[in-house]
């Protein structure tokens, strides 16, 4: 009995089929490969959970459940890790942004930040922190801007809740997102007029959202060294550090160290990393800071120093700081806190000795950037 009529050997189609698939296979499994590692790469990135909510006609009885939600996750990568810090200590708060965008405020009111690249002038994204007065629902504080019936969404962002809603009603066309903690509540949102692409980053800004980064911060007090007729000691100050930092003290009054007749203080802050923060009264300091918004910049010949972008910090008794990036590296400092004083050789004059002493830093990581920012922010000066 034969069991075959012809051998694939003599068939041309089954040549051809055998021929095509030999060829795919390969390419089949290469594009499965690589759909699996970016499976598993994204699958270490930070989620975002977001789950659509209907609105109820009784908000008190607004709830997310199976039957009337839907959930989708969004996946931030990793590129948030060496986004630098802002922290706002006022509301206990803080989130990363991208390094070539800038965070401020257009008063002196910690409750209204707003988030922009740098260079331009519109504002994307704002930030704003209200007085929740009558501990009213997230749900509740929505209905009272755009009413009941306007759609929203739950979305997490870093374990903290958020409800979103596209507001169109306002001039101001924008996504918003609102949370409540203790008696205030946070709105956070970005416009959908001036451009999209504002969007996912600020997203990733959101998922690096977290409250209470300053707990468990702690407090030094300086006083004042009593005046000489002779000499005019500095300020005195109160300190504010976080933890993970250790501080060491070396004060002394005057006449305490080989008769030496000024009074004497240095004050290390350093982490384990080589991190550090040192206040030197008595010692070091007196050279000109030069900035590239100043005339005298290139040109001025004699003791001062070359610096580059810098962050203005408005202090006490009207006293205005400078922390500013050495213009060229400097392996033993990162940063130099210089102070803007009255001079009839500059226009704008800075020296590298403050009110409270001279400084020495360096910083390595954004954590400690972020951390010098907020320890200068908050320092208090006495008088």
């Amino acid at each position: 009995m034969k069991i075959f009529e012809h051998s694939t050997a003599n068939n041309p189609i089954l040549k051809i089929v055998f021929a095509v698939l030999f060829i795919t296979f390969p390419i089949i499994g290469f594009i499965f490969g690589m759909q699996y590692q970016l499976l598993v790469k994204t699958s270490e990135s930070t989620s975002i959970v977001v789950t659509n909510i209907n609105p109820s006609t009784d908000p008190t009885q607004r709830s997310v459940s199976a039957s009337s939600s839907s959930t989708q996750t969004i996946n931030i990568s990793k590129e948030t890790e060496n986004w630098p810090i802002y922290v706002n200590r006022t509301f206990n708060y803080s989130f990363k942004y991208p390094t070539d965008w800038e965070v401020f405020k257009q008063t002196n009111d910690d409750s209204f930040m707003s988030i922009r690249p740098k260079g331009r002038k519109n504002i994307p994204i704002t930030l704003n922190v209200q007085i929740n007065s009558g501990n009213l629902s997230v749900d509740k504080i929505i209905n009272n801007q755009v009413g009941e019936s306007h759609s929203r969404q739950k979305r997490i962002f870093n374990n903290i809740e958020w409800v979103y809603y596209h507001d169109d009603i306002s001039s101001y066309e924008s996504d918003k997102y609102f949370t409540a903690k203790g008696s205030n509540y946070y709105e956070a949102g970005v416009s959908t007029l001036l451009n999209n692409k504002d969007i996912p980053i600020f997203e990733k800004i959101l998922s690096t959202f977290q409250f209470d980064y300053s707990e468990g911060w702690k407090t030094y007090i300086h006083n004042k060294f009593a005046d000489s007729p002779d000499f005019k000691t500095k300020k005195g100050f109160t300190l504010y550090y976080p933890q993970g930092w250790t501080l060491k003290e070396d004060r002394r009054e005057a006449g305490t160290t080989n008769n030496y007749p000024f009074p004497f203080l240095n004050l290390i802050l350093s982490k384990s990393n080589g991190d550090f923060i040192e206040i030197g009264q008595g010692v070091g300091g007196g050279g000109f800071c030069l900035f590239p918004d100043q005339i005298e910049y290139s040109t001025f010949k004699g003791m001062a120093t070359q610096y580059r972008d810098f962050k203005e910090i408005m202090k006490n008794n009207n006293i205005i700081w400078r922390l500013a990036d050495w213009s060229v590296i400097n392996n033993d400092w990162s940063h130099q806190l210089c102070e803007k004083f009255d001079s009839d050789m500059f226009k704008v004059g800075y020296m590298d000795s403050t009110a409270i002493g001279s400084f020495k830093i360096k910083v390595t990581t954004p954590e400690s950037i972020a951390e010098l920012n907020e320890i200068l922010d908050k320092l208090e000066i006495i008088n």
